[in-house]
């Protein structure tokens, strides 16, 4: 029913202060009003100017604005909005509003934009629209703030924001759980109704105003059905809920008949109906109740499968379990007398092989002494080293053949699964050691790397590994250094049906440096199936222990590192008694992969630099190669003679 609103008084008064001039603007006529803040309400002023117009103009509102989201429906507010002190020429105000908690845009529309006053008007009226969202909520407050203004206006500064609040509302209505077990001796059941509480028991959306719902009982017409006025009575003089104000919890009773008569477990429903909601207010989970009466006065029982085990799906793991007995029937009612009944297990596939190649026994008769409520059905999984993928089996209880007076209550069906076994989509880990190899070519250089799928080779296998080169030292990932490999950081090869080996080459750049003694590091990360979507989660494919590899870059992979034997001065004198001699300067290669030119120059030093030219030694300049493997060689420095007194001679020779 609608909610009731009292009238609020808005006071809006126009103060114009550093008019310049003859202008003055006044309101003309009432100035205040009553109204209604839930309705489409339209204030209008006529703003009344005299005197000779100036060039200034300002946008005013009022401050503050209560508003009730509406029911059913969006709603339009309406905001007036001032230009004062002129009205020449076309001006556009911009706005935007925040605040919350939730976002502005999901209770209010337009959250933000333009209002534009066309030249000669002084007054102007925009419509936002409040939302109906349907969701509980809690007081919602929101600031409208003028933020620009364009066309030669100004923003008045003391009346740029208006506080707007979306009155708490959309208060939840549900029903306190969702389903009741009762026996058939108890007397009344009680249902709580609840008004603005969550399920976790918080309070939100509104309860100042009534609310009502319109309940509807519905039963079937199985024996598993109870029946209104045979199995239960409905307690209310009619069925609607009311709610008053501030009422959160009203009680729906229901009394249960103890008819004597030998029944099964009997349910009915109350269900709420949504198209009957009245009043500030939504219907949430649970609108409907499950009151389910006992099995009772079955001296013998009723057989039926446990139904607990349906609150997960049952998978039974081949490879860890070889006898199974999870699977049990319950006697519920009575317990007098010996019963029992015959079960059997079917594939729920297509497979046409028989059951007993994996589990045995397929059939048997469950058996219930005096007194006993549950009996399980013991089965063996066969063990075996094939890979399988995950099978589908169904059970059944063979209504046709119980014994002893009981009768067979539901579920009579049970579908249950063995788990992949054996490794079935394979145990993925890198292959022998000897097949991860640094390959250093003509033609280039590049890492070797060899991955094994032990098991089975069903359903394609995606691999997901990374590479790193750590430069020499520790072998910690955290040392790792990019820019090496033609390939990124994280890479993935794919095993299809039936294939067990993958050989992968990864680039090494051309320019890039090994270091003696670096390594790559070549770490497992994860493995995942592509294909076919399994029955049930699977337990393969799985990474096997050999997971990572380093591989050492040796001096015959390495580019190396070239330098002089020894950093000592060398001393040489002039030749006697021959026009030249020659001295060899050794170099060294650490690290001997592929060919390599070393460039290197004298440069004369020392007080008499000047004094050394070619007359004293030769070459200046020059070039020598290590060929791939070569490790050593030297540079050949001529020493001439020369009739000459001269002082020491220095030069530097550097490798450039």
């Amino acid at each position: 029913m609608p909610s009731v609103f009292s009238p609020t008084l808005i006071l809006f008064a126009l103060l114009v202060t550093g008019i310049s001039g003859e202008t003055q603007v006044q309101f003309a006529g009432q100035t205040e009003f009553f109204v209604n803040e839930t309705a489409t309400t339209v204030i209008r002023f006529v703003i009344e100017r005299t005197g000779v117009p100036v060039n200034i103009t300002a946008v005013v509102e009022t401050s503050y604005m209560t508003v009730s989201e509406p029911q059913g429906r969006n709603q339009t507010l309406a905001l007036l909005l001032l230009r004062e002190k002129g009205t020449y020429e076309s001006v556009t105000v911009t706005f935007e509003i925040d605040g919350g908690p939730n976002p502005a845009e999901e209770d209010i529309y337009p959250a933000k934009g333009n209002i534009t006053f066309s030249a000669g008007r002084s007054t102007l009226v925009y419509n936002l629209t409040v939302l109906d969202d349907q969701i509980p909520e809690n007081d919602e407050n929101f600031t409208l703030k003028l933020t620009n203004v364009f066309g030669g206006a100004e923003i008045n500064a003391t009346r740029d924001t208006l506080q707007l609040t979306i009155k708490k509302n959309d208060s939840p209505v549900r029903f306190f759980q969702s389903s009741y077990m009762v026996p058939e001796t108890n007397d009344v059941i009680t249902i709580p109704v609840l008004r603005g509480k969550t399920i976790s028991g918080m309070v939100v959306g509104c309860d100042d105003s009534e609310v009502s719902v319109t309940y509807r009982i519905v039963t079937g017409n199985t024996t598993s059905s109870a029946q209104l006025q045979s199995d239960f009575l409905d307690c209310q003089q009619n069925n609607t809920i009311v709610f008053p104000p501030k009422v959160q919890e009203i009680t729906l009773k229901f009394q249960i008949i103890d008819d004597q008569s030998p029944e099964i477990a009997e349910s009915f429903q109350v269900v709420l109906m949504e198209d009957t909601l009245q009043g500030d207010a939504v219907l949430q989970h649970p609108s409907v109740v499950y009151v389910t009466i006992e099995p009772n006065d079955k001296p013998y029982g009723v057989l039926s499968i446990n139904s607990a085990i349906y609150n997960e799906m049952l998978v039974i793991d081949e490879d860890r379990v070889s006898r199974y007995e999870g699977i049990t029937i319950v006697r519920n009612g009575g317990t007098h007398g010996n019963v029992s009944v015959s079960w059997i297990i079917k594939r729920n596939s297509n497979d046409s092989s028989r059951v007993t190649t994996d589990i045995t026994p397929d059939s048997g008769v469950l058996r219930f002494s005096q007194g006993q409520k549950i009996v399980a059905i013991p089965l063996t999984v066969v063990a075996d080293d094939e890979p399988e993928e995950a099978e589908a089996y169904l059970l059944q209880i063979l209504t046709n053949t119980i014994q002893g007076g009981a009768e067979i209550g539901t579920p009579t069906e049970l579908v249950f699964y063995i788990q992949d076994s054996d490794d079935v989509y394979g145990l993925i880990q890198f292959h022998a050691m000897e097949k991860q190899k640094i390959v250093s070519m003509r033609q280039g250089r590049y890492l070797t790397l060899s991955f094994v799928r032990q098991g089975g080779t069903k359903g394609d296998v995606k691999l997901i590994f990374t590479t790193m080169y750590i430069p020499a030292g520790p072998v910690d990932p955290e040392r790792a250094k990019e820019g090496v490999l033609n390939v990124s950081l994280k890479n993935s090869v794919t095993f299809l049906e039936n294939n067990s080996f993958i050989t992968v080459n990864l680039s090494i750049r051309n320019d890039a440096f090994l270091q003696n003694g670096a390594h790559f590091y070549i770490q497992l990360e994860s493995c995942e199936l592509l294909r076919p979507i399994p029955l049930v989660p699977p337990i393969s494919p799985r990474l096997g222990p050999l997971q990572n590899v380093t591989l050492k870059v040796t001096s015959d992979i390495a580019n190396g590192e070239i330098g002089f034997m020894t950093n000592r001065p060398i001393i040489v004198s002039e030749p006697e008694n021959v026009s030249s001699d020659v001295v060899s300067i050794a170099l060294h290669r650490d690290g001997t992969g592929e060919d390599a030119i070393v460039y290197w120059s004298l440069k004369p030093s020392g007080p008499n630099a000047n004094d050394i030219t070619f007359g004293d030694l030769s070459p200046f300049n020059g070039s020598v190669i290590f060929l791939s493997g070569q490790s050593d060689t030297v540079i050949n420095i001529t020493i001439k003679a020369d009739d000459i007194p001269e002082l020491n001679e220095t030069v530097i020779i550097s490798l450039d």
